[in-house]
């Protein structure tokens, strides 16, 4: 039950999206499209909790990023597959379905709490930062 093994699981399972690469830590450089995972800068670990049969659940963020070409609008488009539900582009779908072994018990991509303009590593990009539970 790593940090490190589940960012691992969650890369993996982000790879399956066509196209997208996916980082387990932060990179020097982007290839984009891309997803970033990382702990939550803000409530990273939650100890003591019982929900089953875990007792801790982990708070990552995973950081989207996508390169403006074309129209605004284009860019969007492409970031509301991302977004969406469900679908072969979907990020929910995609960490939903992550093979977690024995580092966690359950993964959950509870939300989206930014859309739009990004900055990373002072460079402006579109995307969009999910927000995902997982229980160990």
């Amino acid at each position: 039950m790593t940090i490190l093994g589940i960012r691992a699981a969650i890369q993996t399972a982000l790879a399956t999206i066509t196209g997208l690469r996916a980082y387990s830590e932060y990179p020097a450089t982007l290839e984009l499209p891309c997803a970033i995972v990382s702990l939550s800068p803000t409530l990273p670990v939650e100890y003591n909790l019982t929900a089953g049969n875990a007792t801790c659940v982990y708070h990552f963020i995973i950081d989207l990023l996508l390169t403006r070409q074309g129209s605004i609008e284009e860019a969007q488009q492409a970031l509301d597959l991302y977004v969406s539900f469900n679908g072969t582009s979907s990020i929910k779908t995609a960490v939903d379905a992550a093979t977690l072994g024995t580092h966690a018990d359950s993964i959950d991509v509870s939300g989206v709490d930014s859309f739009g303009p990004m900055t990373y590593n002072n460079e402006l990009y579109i995307g969009a930062r999910f927000t995902v539970d997982v229980w160990v």
